[in-house]
């Protein structure tokens, strides 16, 4: 709802380094930039605050807009990052 009010996705910084995206299922010559979860109306996030780390962050991929959680999530005994 973000990107349809105002255009464009809320990121922090410059891009992603590619070796901080090698556990993630995607193409590291995309540009993944931080998402700004401070610039989000009316949403709770439990995760995504880096309190659990530097890897507890949520990032976008700049070409497809999908949305990636850097530190994954364990489901099932597999390592889930979206």
């Amino acid at each position: 709802m973000y990107y349809n009010s105002h255009g464009d996705v809320p990121t922090t910084g410059s891009g992603i380094a590619p070796t901080r995206l090698q556990r993630l299922p995607v193409n590291a010559a995309d540009g993944h930039y931080e998402i700004d979860i401070t610039s989000l109306e009316n949403m709770t996030l439990n995760y995504g605050n880096r309190v659990h780390g530097e890897d507890d962050i949520y990032i976008i991929n700049t070409r497809t807009l999908n949305i990636y959680y850097l530190r994954g999530v364990e489901q099932g005994g597999e390592l889930r990052f979206n």
